[in-house]
């Protein structure tokens, strides 16, 4: 396989009211392309990654992160995943210097404990090392609720109490996704809808 058939583009969904169709995909369109959709906690990341050659002759250093699902709202599978990410500290075998290597900017998952919502590609096995995963980080408010944070495009998708700042924002010209925070049980209906509809002009 072609390295380029699998570069791995890890992003962490950023907070903001506005962020162009560049910072991240909408919602909408990674729930409806995603064939493997998954709550899980990341549970092992080690501080040190390997050194792994392709077949088209690179060599990259690659971390595996051990991700414990909670939840498939899309898909099945294995309750353990490993999700493997390019870049990162690493050292040669028989050498105690560290090195780093910067794979195209590429950032790195989260701390362990960290609770994630992680679109994924099909997959045979338990590992995906992949050509684009998403990821977004699931928050816990004081009343114990899990939200996550998410940009929307599709005005059927808008939660009805966030509706108005989505008419105004499209109004004044601003580019989507728009930015809403939702709770998990919402994120599953979402899901679903993104499942049953075709997108929307």
């Amino acid at each position: 396989m072609h390295f380029g058939s699998f570069l791995l583009l890890t992003r962490i969904v950023a907070l903001a009211i506005y962020s162009s169709p560049e910072t991240f995909p909408s919602f909408e369109s990674l729930a409806r392309s995603a064939p493997v959709i998954v709550i899980g906690i990341v549970e092992d990341s080690p501080e040190y990654g390997a050194e792994k050659s392709f077949p088209d002759g690179t060599t990259l250093v690659v971390r595996e992160h051990r991700i414990r699902v909670r939840e498939y709202l899309r898909g099945h599978g294995d309750q353990l995943i490993m999700i493997q990410t390019l870049g990162g500290k690493f050292k040669r075998e028989g050498s105690a210097q560290e090195l780093f290597l910067e794979a195209g900017g590429q950032p790195q998952l989260p701390e362990v404990g960290s609770e994630l919502l992680l679109f994924l590609p099909s997959s045979g096995e338990n590992t995906f090392m992949l050509s684009r995963v998403d990821v977004v980080r699931v928050e816990r408010q004081v009343s114990g609720d899990r939200i996550v944070t998410i940009g929307l495009t599709e005005r059927s998708f808008v939660p009805a109490d966030v509706l108005g700042r989505f008419d105004r924002a499209v109004s004044e010209g601003h580019a989507a996704p728009f930015s809403v925070t939702i709770p998990i049980s919402t994120v599953r209906q979402l899901v679903q809808k993104a499942s049953a509809t075709e997108p929307s002009d």
